[in-house]
């Protein structure tokens, strides 16, 4: 099979960034004894992996502006959109939106 950048870009970005949530739910269940319902979780990743997205989108966009980091967030996340969102707009990275 051929290697995809993108493809293990996003990996990466979800096992980081799922580590680090499960990592802080721990932390509030051992240390404020909460518990936290599967709707929580849920919910917490979704805002995690949406706030990875907007940094993504604004780093490439506004803050780098150079294509090929452009064609590096471009790569990992719009299959992953697509996949959501099968009308995905052309310029879907200079939107406000967060999918």
């Amino acid at each position: 099979q051929r290697y995809d950048p993108g493809a293990t870009r996003l990996l990466k970005i979800i096992i980081s960034e799922s580590a680090y949530l499960i990592w802080t739910l721990r932390c509030e269940r051992i240390i404020r004894g909460k518990i936290h319902t599967e709707k929580e979780v849920v919910s917490k990743w979704l805002q995690a992996i949406n706030r990875r997205l907007s940094e993504d989108k604004t780093t490439a966009t506004k803050v780098l502006r150079k294509k090929y980091y452009i064609n590096i967030v471009d790569n990992t996340w719009s299959r992953a959109l697509y996949k959501r969102h099968c009308d995905l707009p052309r310029n879907w990275m200079n939107r406000n939106v967060v999918f």
